[in-house]
């Protein structure tokens, strides 16, 4: 391994591998056996896109009721009580 000559800098970094990689100075290989950890991505993904749009909702509806605006009603419209006819 060789002394870096500067003090470290995360961004200098990438920039030098990514100059390396465009150019193909770098002699390392790098492999990753595909599909391995997919469907545990998909999951993650998955569940954070849940997760955002929980929020979301949570969001919309405070929003609604702190405008003291009324509730968009469907077809079936609400009863008193907030219990659907």
């Amino acid at each position: 391994m060789r002394e870096s000559r500067r003090p470290k800098n995360d961004n200098l970094d990438a920039f030098g591998l990514a100059e390396q990689l465009r150019s193909g100075a770098t002699r390392t290989r790098v492999y990753k056996k595909r599909g391995q950890f997919r469907r545990l991505g998909q999951l993650a993904k998955a569940y954070d896109f849940v997760v955002g749009d929980t929020a979301r909702v949570k969001n919309r509806i405070k929003s609604v009721l702190s405008e003291g605006s009324e509730l968009p009603i469907g077809a079936g419209g609400l009863r008193e009580g907030g219990r659907e006819e």
